[in-house]
């Protein structure tokens, strides 16, 4: 015969189960659920426009390399400005952006910078002409309209650079904790935000002694320009 205690306890373990399963399906518990496609015309151009807009204009000012005001222009740098808004929390720098922005940011890099509906995307690809999302490909202007210098390739510049400061600890095989390889020009190109975002923009890498100004303009280019070989 069952007793009161043992179907109490019966029934507290399946009421802490319920509890589990519907904690696991709250967004609040395990990995991010979106509430809804993330988009550049839904939300990402608001964002650059209220929280980059400032220094990220048409004419870029407080040191900003680049606009950040059409789609054409952002869409390049999506994994850039995921660094930096939502691992790093380094941008914008007054620190002035509300969570739900960032993750937005977040989810709009990982959904690859869609514009807006596939069939809209699709639409505007086809009447932009072959100019309208250049991004970094094409050659960077300076303010009065003039080309600016030769864009560094890997081979001449950067590999240097990159040996010489970063593979230490980037190397094969990883030491001192370094998360990723950067030993060939693949590697680097495929950690580029990351590496300019700590490089440049944040001056943590390399450990204890920052890249020189000649060095990150170097590689700030280098990307800007199509990390050319």
């Amino acid at each position: 015969m069952r007793t009161k205690v043992g179907m109490g306890m019966r029934a507290a373990r399946m009421t802490a189960a319920w509890l589990l399963l519907g904690a696991a399906a709250c967004p609040g518990f395990g990995d991010r659920v979106p509430t809804g496609r993330v988009t550049w015309q839904s939300d990402i151009s608001r964002i650059m426009q209220t929280a980059c807009g400032e220094c990220h204009g048409a004419q870029p000012s407080q040191g900003a390399p680049f606009p950040l005001v059409t789609y054409a222009q952002t869409k390049p740098f999506a994994e850039r400005i995921q660094v930096r808004a939502y691992q790093l929390r380094s941008m914008p720098p007054s620190g002035s952006m509300p969570e739900e922005d960032r993750e937005k940011l977040y989810l709009w890099w990982q959904a690859g910078a869609p514009e807006d509906d596939a069939e809209d995307d699709a639409d505007a690809d086809a009447d932009a002409g072959p100019d309208a999302d250049a991004g970094p490909d094409a050659a960077p202007l300076v303010p009065d309209g003039e080309p600016s210098p030769v864009v560094p390739t890997w081979e001449g510049e950067i590999e240097p650079i990159i040996s010489g400061r970063c593979a230490g600890c980037h190397g094969d095989p990883l030491v001192a904790g370094a998360p990723y390889a950067l030993a060939t020009y693949e590697q680097v190109v495929e950690h580029k935000d990351r590496v300019v975002a700590r490089a440049v923009e944040s001056d943590t890498m390399p450990p204890g002694q920052a890249l020189s100004e000649t060095d990150q303009d170097l590689l700030t280019r280098w990307v800007e320009g199509g990390t050319p070989r």
